[in-house]
């Protein structure tokens, strides 16, 4: 699915297991998302607030703190709250 006037939607996904994560993206890209990858909860954050993603999947489990840390850092951000 693709919104908004000529622009493709943005998914920052959040996996350490690689082989997941490029499996995602494969098939996100095949669908016309621009879909990037973070390994770890920490580069998760820091991409986020670098990258504005319009989704952000998050992995339950993840190094430097797991999917619902991350989720509340980037809801308690004003720029990553949206």
């Amino acid at each position: 699915m693709i919104f908004g006037k000529g622009k493709k939607t943005k998914i920052l996904i959040v996996e350490d297991e690689e082989d997941v994560a490029k499996a995602l993206k494969v098939r996100l890209k095949a669908s016309g998302y621009n879909a990037i990858i973070a390994i770890d909860s920490i580069q998760g954050v820091t991409m986020a607030h670098k990258d504005k993603p319009d989704l952000v999947i998050l992995d339950i489990m993840l190094p430097g703190g797991g999917g619902f840390a991350v989720a509340e850092r980037l809801k308690q951000a004003a720029d990553t709250r949206d």
